[in-house]
């Protein structure tokens, strides 16, 4: 057993009153100079003073604007664990390349809830860096992340990096399509910054002087207590505790050291905070996935939500997700800058008895329709002029409607609502001539069974399906030149379908009819090459609770949304 030995280790620990303990660890009985190989912090002088020089802008904000949580862990962030399996770089000083790359695999947890194993090989071998096992600069290192990217583990396996002796490179045919990216990194001195970061942001990289009582570490909050200096070490902060007064971290020498390859160390130990730096990076780009993603989880407003979700895209860079929340307020979850953002309430009311609909009538416009709890359509719409409207009522079909209402926007002039009214025939309320028009029933028979699904594939075309009374979805669509079909009926999967269909046209030659299926899994029906062709089954599993909502961000994406049986918003989606 190298020195120091645990049992001597753990006799100081307790004559100092330590908040730690130390037990056999993979690394105790290491020879000094593999353990040694293990910190690889080569400092780059210049970005250090830039990182630590005095800010007194940053210093007066903190003092009295930079707020924090008590506590963070990103392993529990509001129900969602967002750090990845701890590694083991080796006998290699790799850990600056690991703990950047679980740094990015994390922000791409947050920003996209997509889970990610990236190639620190790639990472360490063949970027700027070179195929050896020196050491390097954080800022180094996710420079090169957001340059040329990192792709997955399967890219480039770190093991194989040595196969045959010594480090070497190995380029994946496709690696650059399998890269992931940030648009932007840099670092925090001010200790207020930190944890405001880790807080509403996400984790970071740090660097510490490493001793040799370090390598024994088995759990509580480390403080040095002897031994000698081995090294610089980089590792991912994950969050902190200010009860504990403590760093949070994920190490990188394997599950068997540390708790669980995990540790937590008091503040200002080790240089953590007085000497370096903590290094962030954001805005994670993943690669254009082509075909189906898997289902991916996007959480749920606090206090949960009602019913299925909805969403729109009003253009190729944005789309909203809004849920009847289990207030029975509207709440609102956007994609913009390539990343989701949180959940958010519209504080006007708990006006909702029924899910939104949802539409746009051009790229800087959306509006939400809603059965209102006085069992009219009411609606509100955002434009990027002024923001949100308030709520204003549209009445109601002199029969009255059930379920919610439905939307469409087939050009900038004309909006349409339809609902399923209490005759179980279609109704319909007109936009047009900058003026909404009286309610007018579908004079085609009591044939609905369900809430109308509304689609466009152009300017001078609409179609809704429906559930029929023979549980067939069913369709009818208008067309500028001959008015409205009939309806007629396209089936339903063999296992049958719950509630209503959902419809999406990401271009003028293909819609797609999607169903929650009997059998909890999605269905789909679509329309291309001008025909209707079988319904399939999406075999990934049984994960529907919901209605499917779809939509799209342009001719080559769809997307669908759905509740999941964990009661959070789940999305998959496919590009072409």
């Amino acid at each position: 057993m190298s020195d120091p030995q645990v049992a001597s280790l753990a006799q100081a620990l307790s004559q100092s009153n330590a908040r730690w303990q130390a037990r056999n660890t993979p690394l105790t009985t290491m020879p000094d100079d593999l353990r040694r190989r293990r910190l690889g912090v080569v400092v780059d002088q210049a970005s250090l003073a830039a990182a630590m020089a005095p800010k007194p802008a940053l210093a007066a904000l903190a003092a009295g604007a930079l707020g924090f949580d008590p506590a963070v862990d990103w392993r529990n962030r509001n129900g969602r664990n967002h750090i990845t399996p701890v590694k083991d770089q080796g006998n290699c000083g790799s850990c600056v390349s690991f703990c950047c790359a679980a740094l990015v695999e994390a922000m791409a947890s947050i920003e996209h809830g997509q889970a990610l194993d990236l190639s620190e090989a790639d990472l360490h071998f063949c970027s700027s860096h070179g195929a050896n096992c020196g050491g390097w600069w954080p800022d180094q290192a996710l420079g090169q992340i957001q340059s040329r990217g990192i792709p997955d583990e399967a890219a480039f396996p770190y093991a194989s990096a040595f196969e045959g002796g010594a480090p070497h490179c190995h380029l994946a045919p496709d690696r650059d399509a399998r890269a992931v990216r940030i648009t932007s990194f840099g670092s925090l001195a001010d200790a207020d910054a930190r944890k405001h970061h880790l807080s509403t942001v996400g984790p970071c990289s740090a660097i510490l002087h490493v001793f040799n009582d370090f390598f024994s570490y088995g759990g509580g909050v480390y403080h040095h207590v002897s031994g000698t200096e081995a090294g610089l070490h980089c590792v991912e902060v994950i969050g902190y505790s200010e009860a504990d007064r403590c760093w949070i971290c994920k190490n990188s020498w394997g599950p068997g050291w540390g708790d669980a390859g995990f540790f937590r160390i008091a503040y200002g130990e080790c240089g953590i905070d007085t000497e370096f730096p903590f290094f962030w990076g954001t805005g994670t780009v993943l690669p254009v996935h082509r075909g189906w993603s898997n289902w991916v989880p996007l959480g749920a407003p606090a206090g949960g939500f009602t019913g299925a979700p909805s969403v729109i895209s009003r253009n190729s860079t944005v789309c909203n997700i809004y849920v009847r929340g289990s207030d029975n307020a509207l709440w609102q979850k956007a994609w913009f800058n390539n990343a989701w953002h949180d959940w958010g309430r519209h504080n006007d009311g708990g006006v909702l008895a029924s899910e939104p609909a949802l539409g746009s009538m051009g790229p800087n416009h959306e509006h939400v329709f809603i059965r209102g709890t006085d069992n009219q359509v009411w609606q509100k719409f955002w434009t990027a002029e002024k923001g949100w409207s308030g709520w204003f009522a549209l009445g109601a079909p002199p029969v009255g409607f059930q379920g919610a209402p439905a939307v469409i926007s087939r050009n900038s002039t004309v909006c349409n609502i339809y609902v399923r009214g209490s005759d179980n025939a279609l109704w319909q309320k007109a936009w047009f001539n900058n003026a909404w028009h009286d309610w007018g029933r579908h004079n085609d028979g009591g044939v609905l069974a369900s809430e109308p699904a509304l689609g466009s594939m152009g300017p001078n075309h609409e179609h809704v399906f429906i559930r029929g009374t023979d549980n067939q979805v069913w369709q009818k669509f208008w067309t500028a030149e001959k008015g409205w079909s009939g309806w007629f009926a396209l089936g339903a999967p063999p296992v049958g379908f719950t509630g209503a269909p959902a419809v999406i046209s990401r271009n003028n030659t293909v819609c797609n009819i999607y169903v929650r299926g009997s059998d909890n899994a999605l269905w789909q029906k679509a329309w291309f090459n001008n025909a209707w062709h079988d319904w399939g089954r999406h075999n990934d599993g049984g994960v529907l609770a919901s209605e499917p909502a779809p939509g799209s961000m342009g001719p080559n994406h769809e997307h669908v949304f759905v509740r999941g049986t964990d009661n959070q918003v789940w999305q998959k989606w496919w590009n072409g």
